[in-house]
């Protein structure tokens, strides 16, 4: 069994490999990713990062399985595959924007120059 190894240079994108029938390698995810059969069958071994157990996988031609950064895996074509690492590209965090405020209040704002005015009268 041999180690794959995704090149500096196509980390950042999708990346395909191909297995052949009796090929094993193994993996460890850098980033989250997910793997995605192009042809044949995949039989995967996953271990999940902090989880002692590991668990057993098939993937036919058009399945995914979302891997997470630091998971382990051996993948073994069954009897051969094509499949992609695709990098999961999670949504930024928006910063919260400020409370919207009703047109007539920031209207009254620029009447009164940003002056507050006291409640109740008088």
């Amino acid at each position: 069994m041999h180690k794959l190894s995704m090149p500096v240079r196509q980390e950042s994108g999708d990346t395909g490999w191909q297995l052949a029938p009796g090929e094993a390698c193994s993996w460890v995810a850098p980033k989250a990713h997910l793997l995605e059969v192009v042809e044949g069958r995949l039989w995967i071994t996953c271990t999940r990062r902090g989880e002692p157990l590991a668990r057993d996988v098939v993937l036919a031609r058009g399945e995914t399985l979302r891997v997470e950064r630091g998971d382990r895996l051996v993948l073994e074509g069954w009897p051969g595959a094509r499949f992609e690492f695709k990098l999961v590209r999670e949504p930024r965090a928006r910063r919260p924007q400020a409370a919207q405020q009703p047109g007539w209040i920031a209207e009254l704002r620029g009447i009164l120059g940003g002056r507050r005015v006291a409640a109740g009268g008088g």
